[in-house]
């Protein structure tokens, strides 16, 4: 965040929701791009996200694990799909984060299915909202933004090799961040220059 004292309050930059059947692939794919998404060369990650593998299986027991993780979040990504939508555990997390956060820090990186907000109506249209769990469907006052990835192969989510998928990862990482969009691409380019000069180096006889 570009408040330090948030930033240090959380142990988690965001926490990742999705359905394992949509996003088992897709995932961790997407944690990786926003963790290192314009970090320094000599840092692991830039950003923290939490993302569980296992609540498929999820008992009851497991769900103070994910309910800390949560706690332990400063935003929320929502992965939404219609495996999404039809998910206990998706739409539980969403329905804790509503209860104790605001919903302006949950963002949705849409993957698969339909959304279309209607400014009449004030909430998203029904026949186009089957990519949102039940606990969203009116949670939002005004229309949300929200990435689009529908369509993108997760072999193929690097943001070196997809330009349009910089774009929507720098897109998010700004919103999280707090910090400009411009300026993140900038810092992925730069650092992606310097990781390469680095490899060239050491290759050299």
């Amino acid at each position: 965040m570009s408040d330090g004292e948030e930033v240090s309050k959380y142990a988690y930059d965001a926490f990742l929701s999705y359905s394992q059947e949509a996003g088992r692939k897709l995932a961790p794919a997407l944690q990786r791009a926003v963790e290192t998404f314009a970090k320094p060369w000599y840092r692991r990650r830039g950003l923290r996200v939490f993302r569980d593998s296992t609540h498929v299986h999820a008992t009851s027991s497991l769900w103070g694990t994910i309910e800390s993780a949560l706690a332990e979040s400063s935003c929320f990504i929502l992965m939404a799909s219609p495996g999404a939508a039809r998910s206990p555990w998706v739409n539980r997390e969403v329905e804790w984060w509503l209860q104790h956060r605001h919903v302006s820090r949950l963002y949705i990186v849409l993957t698969e299915g339909e959304l279309r907000w209607d400014p009449v109506q004030g909430e998203f249209d029904l026949p186009s909202r089957d990519a949102l769990p039940p606990a969203l469907l009116r949670a939002f006052p005004s229309q949300p933004w929200w990435v689009d990835l529908r369509g993108v192969r997760a072999e193929r989510l690097t943001v070196r090799r997809d330009p349009a998928f910089l774009d929507r990862v720098a897109s998010l990482v700004a919103s999280l961040t707090g910090r400009l969009k411009d300026d993140l691409i900038g810092e992925e380019l730069r650092q992606h220059r310097r990781t390469k000069r680095i490899a060239v180096a050491a290759a050299a006889p």
